[in-house]
C-alpha cells in the first residue's frame, strides 16, 4: 500500500466536500456588502478618480 489510495481519497474528498459545504453555508449567511464597503475595502490607498467615484455614489452618506 502506497502513501495514496482510493480510501484515502475519498475520505480526504468527503472531508473537504464538507469544508466546502460550510463555508458556502456562512458566505449565504453574511450581510451583503454595501457600496460603501465596495470602495472601503479594496484600496488601501485609492486613487483619485476612485475616489471621486465614492463620493459622488455616496453623495456624502457617512
Amino acid at each position: 500500500m502506497g502513501l495514496w489510495d482510493q480510501r484515502r481519497e475519498a475520505s480526504v474528498t468527503e472531508e473537504l466536500r464538507s469544508e466546502i459545504d460550510a463555508a458556502l453555508e456562512a458566505a449565504f449567511a453574511a450581510p451583503l456588502p454595501t457600496a460603501r464597503d465596495l470602495f472601503d475595502n479594496i484600496y488601501e490607498h485609492p486613487p483619485e478618480r476612485v475616489v471621486r467615484q465614492r463620493a459622488q455614489l455616496l453623495d456624502g452618506q457617512p
